[in-house]
């Protein structure tokens, strides 16, 4: 029963000091946004085709059996990286 009763307390306790209901502040388009959003918007599809059309297949290419030794590339199962 104490601990019912010590629950009640906090809970109300909690409501007691709950913040009361948010509401947006209004929209200014001269502070909107990061000014960096238009080179992140030209910048991000030089990125992904250089990573889809040349990192993957770099990383697919030393993957290969034969060139595994040349290149020294180890699983991550077989390395403690996250021990």
């Amino acid at each position: 029963m104490k601990r019912m009763a010590y629950l009640f307390l906090v809970v109300t306790a909690l409501a007691a000091v709950a913040p009361g209901a948010a509401s947006a502040d209004p929209y200014d388009k001269h502070d909107a946004g990061h000014p960096l959003k238009f080179v992140a918007t030209l910048v991000y599809p030089i990125g992904w085709l250089l990573d889809h059309g040349v990192a993957r297949p770099l990383h697919w290419l030393v993957h290969r059996p034969g060139f595994i030794d040349v290149f020294g590339h180890e699983d991550f199962d077989r390395v403690s990286a996250f021990d």
